[in-house]
């Protein structure tokens, strides 16, 4: 069973085909669900940056036959989680991002159909149409809620957006690392274990089964994976409200998720292992290089020239949830002289966290984690001393290392 466990993510994803079978029911729901999105995305596998088509949740004037249809799928999106269990479980968050292009059966066997296309439904649609409601339910309760709301829509909406949430297939498209490992705490498992058992191959990492070792211990072995992997993908948020109670490298309780980031694992860019330290919310870090003046002024002028782009967290600079957008001129000047002032007032460090993948706004970047310490006790700028903090994240797409003295790289606790 435990080598099945580890085999899971190679099973899934070397399938000719693959089917969900939903042995307890609920094909009514997610056919009508599926249903109210146009055909024309049907069996599309989507990317976060799709256009959707979100079912309309607004406050504009209804007539009394959409008043009664409106509750009517309100109603069905809350029964979503009870009706359908398969929505629920964790273990089938790992099936629905390891193959998207399952198959829907019922639970006598017979392929799901799209009621009007009549093609095949697969996860991918259920996705995609609950991204879509999710994203019009958050429009409508959170980003423009209705100055006089009508109570009943209210309390509709409400429990069908926590619905859609339990669930979490709302978050899952596009979903990096980071994101999919968020989804996964509100799914359910069986035992503590399987918290971690029940996700890892669907976050491209393996620790060793073993039901003997605290369920902890075998969380933390799955971190550790995940840091020294995908090191970009598990700093890929900014920090809205810098956290209190947990460490800086760790997400707040109100961050913008950035899933567009994505580790190139082909890469060679050098990238600073992580490993546990005495503290749960610290971790050590192999490989840290302060600022020096020259590196500096470098990354100034490769933020000026469009090859460069850096946040701070806390500072509210953008709210778009986007990445730097390095094409516009004006924007860059502004941005490489508050960078400048910014590194003027503290002591900063970076720590290399490799190559991501080309996005929309930067191509292939090299990040580093943007950090602030103290010097030692001299007081030269030097090395830090024991600790770094997390303040933000830098962009390059040349490389930083090699305007950096190699030999002041040091190893550190980052808190």
């Amino acid at each position: 069973m435990a080598q099945e466990i580890g085999k899971q993510g190679d099973i899934f994803k070397n399938a000719a085909e693959s089917a969900v079978w939903l042995n307890s029911g609920g094909e009514d729901v997610i056919c009508d669900i599926c249903s109210w999105i146009s055909t024309l995305w049907q069996g599309k596998e989507h990317s976060s940056t799709d256009q959707k088509q979100s079912r309309d949740f607004s406050v504009r004037p209804w007539t009394a036959v959409e008043k009664i249809e409106l509750r009517r799928q309100l109603s069905v999106l809350i029964s979503l989680p009870k009706k359908v269990p398969w929505t629920t479980s964790l273990w089938t968050l790992q099936e629905s991002a390891l193959r998207q292009d399952a198959i829907f059966h019922s639970s006598a066997g017979d392929i799901l159909l799209h009621p009007e296309s009549k093609k095949p439904l697969r996860i991918t649609d259920l996705v995609y149409a609950l991204s879509s409601i999710r994203t019009s339910l958050k429009g409508w309760l959170q980003d423009d809620p209705p100055a006089n709301p009508d109570p009943e829509r209210l309390e509709l909406a409400i429990a069908a957006w926590d619905a859609v949430e339990t669930t979490t297939f709302g978050r899952v498209e596009g979903a990096n690392a980071l994101q999919l490992l968020s989804a996964s705490e509100r799914r359910t498992c069986t035992r503590a274990h399987d918290r971690i058992y029940d996700i890892m191959n669907a976050l491209g990492v393996s620790v060793p089964v073993d039901y003997t070792l605290q369920a902890e211990q075998v969380k933390e072995a799955m971190m550790l994976a995940l840091f020294n992997t995908r090191p970009i993908e598990m700093q890929s948020f900014w920090q809205i409200v810098l956290p209190r109670r947990h460490g800086s490298w760790t997400p707040g309780e109100q961050i913008m998720s950035l899933p567009q980031l994505r580790q190139d694992l082909s890469s060679t860019a050098p990238k600073a292992q992580f490993s546990k330290s005495s503290s749960a919310d610290q971790l050590t870090v192999s490989l840290c290089h302060r600022l020096t003046a020259t590196s500096v002024d470098w990354l100034c002028r490769q933020i000026e020239t469009g090859n460069g782009a850096w946040f701070q967290d806390g500072d509210l600079i953008s709210n778009t949830g986007q990445l730097p957008n390095l094409s516009l001129r004006e924007d860059e000047l502004v941005n490489s002289r508050n960078f400048r002032a910014f590194t003027a007032a503290e002591y900063i460090a970076v720590v290399p966290l490799g190559q991501a993948l080309p996005t929309v706004h930067l191509g292939p970047t090299f990040v580093y984690l943007l950090a602030v310490y103290q010097p030692s006790g001299n007081g030269i700028r030097n090395t830090p001393e024991t600790s770094i903090r997390r303040v933000g994240l830098l962009f390059s797409k040349n490389q930083l290392l090699d305007q950096v003295d190699a030999a002041q790289g040091t190893s550190v606790t980052l808190v």
